[in-house]
């Protein structure tokens, strides 16, 4: 079986990066096609490493993102159509949620997030955020998306990211 981390935005692609880095996901990087997350949308981006696999390989798509309406267009891949699997990912509203939760901001965010974005919250709030690369490099964020599946409520077809870290 090969897996698939495609990401949303590029701060899930440096997050699961991270995570993946410090070997706290419970997949090897060996198992992930190309050793690694990928910044996509849509398969047809990545058909190409695909196309390449055994045509009997299980493939499972984690789509990691806060867009999880969107259903992904296999077409692409119609050959591989019965072998392949999507699993959504949920980090909603944005991935910047993460950082609020781990500066324990988060009762705060709630009575300004009608006026405010994660993202602008974020920057207005946290005095030593500069980008968010720079952040989890300087943190761990694992008690934060921990802290996050204990107080979101997602959809029955989205896992979060604490499902896919070590325990």
């Amino acid at each position: 079986m090969k897996i698939v981390l495609g990401c949303e935005g590029q701060s899930e692609v440096l997050l699961v990066l991270d995570l993946l880095n410090k070997e706290t996901l419970i997949f090897d990087k060996k198992d992930i096609l190309d050793r690694r997350p990928i910044h996509f949308r849509q398969p047809r981006e990545i058909a190409p490493l695909i196309d390449i696999l055994p045509i009997e390989e299980e493939i499972v798509f984690y789509r990691i993102g806060d867009t999880q309406n969107d259903e992904y267009n296999l077409s692409c891949l119609s050959a591989r159509k019965d072998k392949i699997s999507v699993v959504k990912v949920c980090t909603k509203p944005e991935i910047e949620i993460l950082i609020i939760i781990n500066e324990h901001l988060y009762d705060e965010y709630l009575k300004q997030k009608s006026k405010m974005m994660p993202k602008q919250f974020v920057k207005a709030y946290v005095s030593e955020y500069t980008n968010f690369k720079d952040y989890i490099e300087n943190h761990d964020l694992r008690p934060a998306i921990a802290e996050y599946k204990r107080i979101k409520k997602n959809n029955k077809d989205e896992i979060y990211l604490e499902d896919l870290i070590k325990k």
